[in-house]
């Protein structure tokens, strides 16, 4: 009867030919290779081992030699300066004029010129 049949024809990928250039085309039929890529992967483990040792060497010897640098630069006398930005100016004319307006009039002797004048 009512059976499907599936059955496909070969193929065989070799015996192919364009139909332009009426070359034949063969293929290379797959190779097992040489190489065991278990003991391969195991060696660049061993690089990156390797990289990883090298990065700690070369982190240890700046790590020293920045330490040696700057051992005995802690016994310098460092001179006192001030770089803060809002640092306290008592010099009115260096004063923002709104803050100098206030200085003046809390000051003792702004309050006593400004009592004399008001009176």
């Amino acid at each position: 009867g009512d059976e499907l049949n599936v059955d496909v024809p070969t193929f065989n990928i070799t015996q192919i030919k364009s139909k332009v250039t009426s070359i034949e085309l063969a293929f290379e039929g797959l190779q097992q290779p040489d190489m065991n890529f278990d003991l391969w992967f195991l060696q660049l483990l061993n690089l990156s081992d390797g990289f990883v040792l090298v990065d700690y060497i070369l982190r240890a010897y700046v790590s020293i030699r920045l330490l040696m640098k700057y051992w005995f630069a802690t016994s310098l006398a460092m001179p006192t300066i001030d770089l803060r930005a809002n640092k306290e100016t008592n010099n009115p004319f260096r004063m923002h004029p709104a803050r100098a307006a206030v200085a003046f009039v809390t000051s003792s002797m702004g309050g006593f010129i400004i009592f004399l004048v008001s009176s």
